[in-house]
């Protein structure tokens, strides 16, 4: 089914957060506003029901515009005054505006627009009622039995590139266990999967007795499936009181005929699990070598189907293969003319390895013929208006089966995809915060909204529609990207339901008066004014620098911006009417200045705050602990917060910001316990600059020991910025030892130092014994210079997982970890050290996944005993010493023998 409204479900989020968030600059309209929201929520529940009756018409798709057309009115209207009291506000006229004349007539106009606009919601709804009669009484009585599948043809026995994956996949079906068992391909949309399995079911059937090909697709029909598969394992037409079986009885014919002899079944599309569920009963496991072949998009169907082996995920094709395949399209029965060929080349690059596209593009090429160079030229120039305007519609449609198989909240999220350059890889971190500005992610019980956003991006590259471009070494998604013909699809969608607008030269015009979301990708100098996209723009993604006259326009072109992601634009003095953008809740800027201006704390809907800047260091006005909204702070350099006591409205009470869960880089002088008070759920927290200030400045209290009362903070990075003393008398090796967990009580003598680090210990012997534990899981410490022997220290973090020592983290020649630590370790960074004996044994690290090694340019040999580990899976090598490498090898050699390992030295993968 086509999707009923990719955008409704955003608009009503963020009318309701202005509701929400603004109700002190909305009073005198707040019930005429709720009751708004009341009546479109009844709106959203009639499109709930088109949706689960499987109504989608063109009834259906006018009301969806006219309730998107709705709520975009209301969102002005309420934005507008909420901006006009705010502005007052913030000048502090606040009270004589209230009490003027104006106000009334300004509150009196935007209560009359929105009484206008709750009338037409009454309207809509009614007429909607009437035509939902109707439109399920036709729905029901022209219902089929299925849904028709679009798919592409490629000849069988012409398939170009997938050899290796087809001597793989073939190797798995032929060999193995004599159990049933289900080999699977996936991939995204257009990949070839379909002609692949078709291709491997052709040349190996003949080594089964029983074989049958069905196609699923999506909404099948058990019974018309089960009819098809018998039909061709009995080789006969079917009779009329076979077709007459229920399914169960259709069943136990299929398991009759299969049970005693070899067979191979290929079910081609499956796109649920349910779908897998239903049919498997028919497929005996006759302990005959017999196989399920099967194709999906979906990773978690194949994963359902067969828990025990990975699926075989599609590549896309090379450049070679690519202009083969092309070749063989365009120019079947003839070599390719000289003068074609590099024109020919370069489109075929251009469809960025993805077969259906080489496949459409063929087509069109071959069609125009070999004397058409300029005709060749010109689809090059504009391939993807050619492909998706195929006549047959065979790429958009083989994608929109994909989107429209979505739920409503991932088909925005994913259209999102399109706001950023094509092939940029996008940091997921960022797009998570992004996607959570926007208001696209929904709460879920006592999930937070970063958990459930990452969810989403998780359901998406399960479903083959996202491509992981890197993965942290805890197999997090690090950046992900969208293939280029997604890409457009994604841009395509967007300006189909109005959510935004890409700008560039080629397309200056289209809606841009009513554009809510921009993104530009290209040069825009020539734009004489942003003021030319209109004033409703939302939300704006800059990544191609702006001359600055357009740069300091901002703020007064977008009035109402939420979204402003600029980090390509650099500000030389802060836009001081960038505070008065009140409704901005993300934010990411570069600027050529050390402070940030206390104005900046007007921004009380701001989520996410990322302040790059030139300068050493940056100090911070504002009063960021009233900015309650704020959830992620971020800043390239050593950053200093004002004291939260200082803002402080009574003499018990100072502030907490609970929403807060990323503050970096943070000055050590910042590191106070009334900073670390008014941050009670911080998840990462990056320390920059002269560690050795801790100990200085903050008379002697210690950094985990603020950190201890931090129950949430699972990632914590420490960086020096200032090269210590010798350890024997700089500050820098009293900080280790105060972090020392293990410490043992030292002599008076001693002072406040060894009192603080028993404190620590008598703290966390004490949370062990309340079996609180500690969420910590990845550590990084960058040119600390500490003694090998304070890395016990934080060996006994209980649910330290990673541990990234980098730029001489730790100082010395030798390190044997203490026993008994690092048992929840799995992945160990070691970048720059003159660190040259290693000793280690299994039992040190019981659950290390991955090693990387980086500029260890004396050490000597990688501890052999490491190959022990179970769950040691990956050693990289940068920089390495020959008796290193030498060593890494004997690890691989005895990890050969019990588990998949992998080594790699200098970025390549070495083969055991």
């Amino acid at each position: 089914m086509a999707t009923i409204d990719i955008g409704v479900e955003f608009l009503f989020t963020n009318l309701w957060k202005v509701i929400q968030y603004n109700a002190n600059l909305i009073l005198g309209v707040e019930d005429e506003v709720k009751k708004l929201y009341g009546e479109l929520r009844l709106l959203s529940a009639l499109l709930k029901d088109y949706a689960d009756r499987g109504i989608n018409n063109y009834t259906l798709q006018e009301l969806v515009k006219q309730i998107r057309d709705v709520v975009y009115r209301a969102e002005d209207a309420v934005d507008t005054h909420v901006t006009l009291v705010a502005i007052h506000e913030s000048k502090g006229e606040i009270k004589k505006y209230v009490g003027s004349g104006k106000y009334f007539k300004d509150l009196r106009s935007v209560a009359e627009k929105i009484n206008s606009i709750n009338g037409d919601v009454k309207d809509m709804y009614k007429k909607g009622k009437i035509d939902f009669t109707a439109a399920f009484q036709n729905v029901a009585t022209s219902r089929g039995s299925g849904e028709e599948k679009t798919a592409f043809h490629v000849e069988e026995n012409n398939v170009v590139g997938f050899r290796d994956e087809t001597t793989k996949i073939i190797e798995h079906l032929n060999g193995g266990s004599e159990e049933l068992q289900v080999i699977s391909i996936i991939g995204m949309p257009g990949l070839g999967k379909t002609t692949l399995a078709k291709k491997i079911f052709s040349e190996i059937k003949e080594e089964f007795y029983h074989q049958a090909l069905v196609s699923v697709s999506q909404n099948p029909s058990k019974k018309e499936v089960f009819l098809d598969i018998l039909g061709q394992i009995t080789i006969r037409r079917l009779s009329n009181e076979i077709r007459e079986l229920d399914e169960k009885n259709l069943v136990e014919n299929i398991c009759e005929h299969l049970k005693e002899e070899k067979y191979l079944i290929l079910i081609d599309d499956v796109w649920e699990k349910k779908v897998w569920d239903d049919l498997k009963i028919a497929f005996p496991n006759n302990k005959k070598r017999s196989r399920i072949l099967l194709t999906s998009r979906m990773f978690n169907v194949s994963k359902h189907a067969n828990p025990t082996a990975d699926p075989h995920h599609l590549r896309l094709l090379d450049d070679k293969e690519s202009w083969d395949l092309l070749k063989h399209k365009a120019l079947p029965s003839m070599e390719c003319p000289v003068e074609l060929k590099t024109i020919g080349k370069s489109i075929a690059k251009n469809c960025d390895g993805l077969p259906l596209a080489i496949d459409i593009t063929g087509g069109i090429l071959h069609d125009r013929g070999t004397d058409q160079r300029t005709r060749w030229e010109d689809l090059d120039n504009d391939l993807h208006a050619c492909i998706f305007d195929d006549p047959e519609q065979r790429l958009n449609n083989s994608m929109a089966m994909s989107f429209n198989h979505l739920s409503p909240h991932l088909r925005t999220c994913f259209v999102y995809f399109g706001m950023f350059p094509k092939y940029f890889k996008i940091p997921a971190s960022k797009l998570v915060r992004l996607w959570i500005a926007e208001g696209l992610v929904r709460q879920s019980g006592n999930v937070n909204l970063e958990s459930n956003a990452q969810g989403y991006l998780d359901d998406l590259v399960k479903m083959n529609l996202v491509m992981v471009s890197e993965r942290k070494f805890n197999g997090k998604i690090k950046t992900c990207q969208v293939h280029s013909k997604l890409h457009e699809f994604c841009k395509r969608k967007a300006q189909e339901e109005f959510l935004f607008q890409e700008f560039n030269e080629p397309n200056l015009h289209g809606h841009l008066t009513t554009c809510r979301l921009l993104g530009t990708h290209f040069d825009i100098s020539n734009t004489r004014s942003l003021n030319e996209f209109g004033p409703l723009v939302r939300s704006f993604l800059c990544y191609f620098a702006l001359p600055s006259e357009l740069v300091s326009s901002i703020p007064e072109a977008f009035k109402f911006l939420r979204v402003l992601d600029a980090q390509i634009i650099h500000f030389t003095k802060f836009p001081t009417k960038l505070t008065g953008l009140i409704h901005l809740t993300y934010l990411d800027i570069s600027i050529d200045f050390d402070t940030l201006p206390a104005t900046i704390s007007n921004l009380l809907n701001m989520q996410t705050l990322i302040v790059k800047t030139s300068s050493q260091t940056l100090k911070v006005q504002a009063n960021i602990w009233k900015m309650i909204q704020l959830r992620h702070f971020e800043t390239n350099v050593p950053t200093y917060l004002p004291d939260p006591v200082s803002f402080k409205r009574s003499k018990k009470n100072s502030p907490i910001n609970r929403t807060l869960q990323t503050l970096c880089s943070i000055a050590p002088e910042s590191c106070t316990e009334h900073v670390f008070a008014a941050t009670p759920n911080l998840k990462k927290l990056v320390i920059h600059g002269e560690l050795a200030k801790i100990v200085e400045v903050n008379g002697g209290s210690s950094v985990l020991g603020s950190l201890l009362n931090l129950g949430n903070l699972e990632n914590l990075k420490l960086v020096n910025d200032v090269h210590p003393e010798p350890p024997s008398q700089g500050n820098v090796d009293k900080l280790a030892e105060k972090l020392r967990l293990k410490q043992k009580k030292q002599p008076p003598s001693e002072g406040k130092l060894a009192e603080l680090a028993e404190m620590l210990r008598e703290k966390i012997e004490q949370k062990k014994l309340e079996q609180k534990e500690q969420k910590l899981k990845k550590l990084t410490l960058s040119n600390t210079q500490f003694d090998w022997n304070h890395v016990s220290t934080f060996g006994m973090l209980e649910s330290l997982e990673i541990l990234k020592l980098k730029d001489n983290a730790f100082k010395g020649e030798f390190w044997q970890p203490e026993a008994g630590g690092f048992q929840a370790l799995k992945v160990l960074h070691i970048v720059k050290t003159d660190l040259v004996s290693w000793q280690a044994s299994s039992h040190h690290f019981p659950n290390l996944k991955c090693i990387y090694l980086k500029d260890c340019s004396k050490l000597e040999f990688v501890p052999l005993d490491l190959a022990d580990v179970e769950s040691f899976q990956i050693l990289d090598l940068l920089s390495p010493t020959k008796s290193a490498v030498a060593s890494a090898r004997e690890i691989q050699q005895k990890k050969k023998q019990k588990s998949e390992f992998r080594l790699s030295i200098d970025g390549s993968e070495q083969e055991p």
